[in-house]
């Protein structure tokens, strides 16, 4: 009955498309021809001077849309806004480069602040909502869709996206409006409206929510394609888009939501009800340093009123605060065109300093900035290792250290958080540097790592599949000395880019064949245990948007070096070198890897932390001592116990482990505990989400179950068990 109604809505919306598409935007951004009675209330009014202004919300000044993204059966584009006032949305607006099936629009609101929707990294891959037996591919978009709770992809860096109370702005009966668009040349930028008061409302929203245009492709399997651009980073406030997935980015077990690096050319017709408020931006970002003199913060600052009523800005003071102690505030000063300045004074090794910025106008309107937090950092006394995770995330960073120092047993130091001080380098004589290959640019470094390897004596390991290319445009390259490259790497040439497998052209997410080198201090061990059908492969590492790909290269003729794994390239049939070490005229010993050692694989076994790795053989060539041995504290197998007590009377612990799983792209498995009566028909559902390795109590309660024979089952990942009990009352 409910597709009944929704090819009944599509008949219907066609029918009305052509009124809906008669309606101009005049340069100023003002809607002419849309109705004059709206049924708006006086408290909806508000009686503001604003009340009655209309106003495109709209990306496309900022750049050309010249980039056709699709999406398929069952997948989902949303654009996201954020609302200036208080405002009525009156229209939705599109611009289609190629139709296929009809569409489905609603207008949804982000449960998330401007800030996380705003830096939020692009492509991140967020989650979806469990939908089981749904006839696609069992996860879900929306929270009506939902058969259990979030599914989080961010590592706990981001909530849920829709709150499940509040989430839907405008749609009809769950199913959002039909329209069969138009495509339109990329020279046409005029946009396809509508008006939301077709299904009898117009919805409002206040100042300061996330708004999302959503399109869904429901009806058919063909693609429907609409403009968009890559985001603009000159333009901070810009949100990127997202996209749904339905059978995965890449792979159908990867369905769900991901931030993209695209803004999509859809746009809102509003009706301002509000008073704009103040609004503060590009506010300075102050990041962890060395540094404990103090610090210029600058911002900002416009008080608008489109009404042409008075406006200005009458004090902007800048509020921060050391350790949790209680907030300071300093006024910040005017240096014309709406540009406050102010400073924060020098503070003292290992403090933490959280800042804002408040602001108010002359009509007592008030706002504050998004609060930004810093570190003075403190390297460790007894720290003779830094480990450098150049331009990663700060959760993705924490999470993979641990696999990298997996058999490091000594104290160290890490370093993430953007470049390294020139002061820095002076307390460590031993340096790991691993540059991100999924958040470039990388930070560049080489400078103050020259200065420091330039005193003698010292142990460096660079890791980035590339490294050769990151800074020389990608080309290959012939480096002499004075280069970065050839001083401090060791290379001579470099190839950039190189597939090992004839699969990887063009998906580059196949695996690259590459092998170790026997009778070389690095490679040995593992030349000795893998023999062969040894792969690179980051994809299966890390998932996501990263390629198997590496640099490979020819090293210097008089270096006295070692190469210890070798990379292919199909396309010339020849093997390279990708890692080597060596020791240079400064007794300096220098590790060069052009491929990620976590990301080594062989048929059987993930090599990148294993004893024989490597990475694990370059800590021992450095004189670091390394425990093979290291207990681990995560279990190795799954369990589940017999609930106790048994019987019961009404509670009951049951307790279950979920084994530690190889890479980081597989560190949690998707984990249901489920109570099942006699008859098998579900009474209660105690697990359902992901869950990290570890030991798990979950309580019981039957106090609303009649005494009988109960069964619970653990289901996660590819195991499946089950046991019974006994409730007694």
């Amino acid at each position: 009955m409910r597709y009944v109604v929704k090819y009944l809505l599509l008949i219907i919306a066609l029918v009305l498309q052509n009124f809906a598409q008669t309606h101009m935007i005049k340069s100023t951004g003002e809607l002419i021809d849309l109705k004059t009675n709206y049924g708006l209330s006086d408290d909806q009014r508000k009686n503001n001077q604003i009340a009655g202004i209309l106003d495109t919300l709209s990306y496309q000044p900022n750049g050309d849309f010249d980039v056709e993204l699709g999406i398929g059966v069952q997948d989902v584009l949303v654009q996201w806004f954020l609302a200036p006032a208080d405002m009525i949305i009156k229209a939705l607006g599109y611009r289609c480069s190629q139709a296929g099936n009809p569409v489905l629009f609603r207008l949804i609101k982000l449960d998330w602040s401007e800030s996380e929707a705003r830096q939020i990294s692009h492509p991140q891959y967020i989650g979806y909502y469990p939908s089981e037996e749904d006839g696609y591919n069992n996860a879900g978009a929306f929270v009506y869709e939902a058969t259990g709770e979030w599914i989080d992809k961010t590592n706990g860096e981001y909530s849920e996206p829709f709150d499940r109370e509040d989430w839907v702005i405008w749609e009809d009966d769950s199913f959002g409006w039909p329209i069969l668009p138009e495509a339109k040349d990329i020279s046409d930028l005029s946009y396809e409206f509508f008006e939301t008061s077709i299904i009898g409302y117009e919805p409002g929203v206040h100042q300061g929510d996330i708004i999302g245009v959503v399109i869904s492709n429901t009806f058919g399997n063909d693609t429907t394609k609409f403009w968009s651009r890559e985001k603009n980073t000159e333009y901070w406030y810009e949100i990127p888009g997202w996209k749904y997935y339905e059978y995965g980015k890449e792979t159908p077990e990867e369905p769900g939501w991901w931030a993209t690096d695209y803004v999509f050319d859809f746009s809102l017709v509003v009706e301002f009800v509000s008073e704009p408020r103040v609004r503060i931006y590009n506010l300075t970002r102050l990041l962890t340093t060395t540094s404990t003199n103090s610090r210029e913060v600058c911002c900002f600052v416009t008080s608008e009123n489109p009404s042409g009523g008075p406006s200005g800005v009458e004090k902007v003071e800048l509020i921060y605060s050391v350790n949790d102690e209680p907030v300071k505030s300093i006024e910040m000063t005017h240096l014309g065109d709406g540009y406050y300045c102010g400073e924060i004074p020098g503070q003292e090794p290992g403090d933490e300093i959280t800042y804002y910025v408040s602001a108010i106008d002359i009509n007592g309107y008030s706002a504050i900035s998004n609060t930004i937090t810093y570190k003075i950092f403190d390297p460790n006394p007894n720290a003779d290792l830094l480990i450098v995770m150049n331009n990663f995330l700060e959760w993705r960073a924490e999470q993979l250290i641990p696999y990298y120092l997996k058999y490091y047993n000594r104290d160290f130091d890490k370093w993430y958080y953007n470049e390294i001080p020139d002061d820095l380098l002076q307390h460590y004589s031993k340096l790991i540097e691993i540059s991100s290959t999924q958040y470039t640019p990388a930070y560049n470094n080489r400078d103050v790592i020259s200065e420091w390897l330039d005193k003698g004596d010292k142990n460096y390991m660079k890791i980035d599949q590339d490294a050769l290319g990151r800074w020389n445009n990608f080309t290959d390259s012939t480096f002499t000395p004075g280069d970065f490259e050839y001083d401090y790497l060791g290379v001579q040439q470099s190839f950039n880019n190189v597939s090992a497998n004839p699969d990887s052209i063009p998906n580059t997410k196949a695996p690259s064949f590459v092998q170790f080198i026997g009778n070389t201090i690095l490679g040995d061990s593992a030349a000795g245990m893998f023999q062969d059908s040894v792969w690179y492969n980051p994809h299966e590492t890390y998932g996501g948007d990263y390629y198997n790909t590496m640099d490979q290269f020819i090293p210097r003729e008089d270096l006295a070096g070692e190469v210890f794994l070798n990379g292919y390239d199909w396309s010339m049939a020849i093997a390279r070198p990708a890692a080597h070490n060596f020791i240079d005229n400064k007794n300096n010993k220098i590790v060069f890897m052009a491929i990620d050692p976590l990301s080594l694989h062989s048929d059987s076994s993930w090599i990148g932390v294993s004893s024989v790795s490597p990475f694990t053989q370059a800590l021992k060539w450095f004189g670091i001592s390394v425990d093979v041995n290291k207990e681990e504290h995560t279990p190795t197998q799954f369990s589940l116990s017999q609930n106790y007590p048994n019987p019961f009377n009404p509670t009951t612990t049951i307790k279950f482990t979920i084994p530690s799983v190889e890479t980081p792209y597989r560190a949690s498995l998707q984990t249901k505990l489920i109570v099942y009566d006699i008859l098998g028909r579900e009474a209660k559902t105690l697990i359902n989400k992901q869950l990290q390795p570890g030991e798990y109590e979950v309580q019981f309660d039957g106090s609303n179950l009649p005494s009988g024979v109960y069964f619970y089952r653990l289901t996660s990942g590819e195991f499946s068990q089950a046991r019974k009990m006994l409730l007694l009352k």
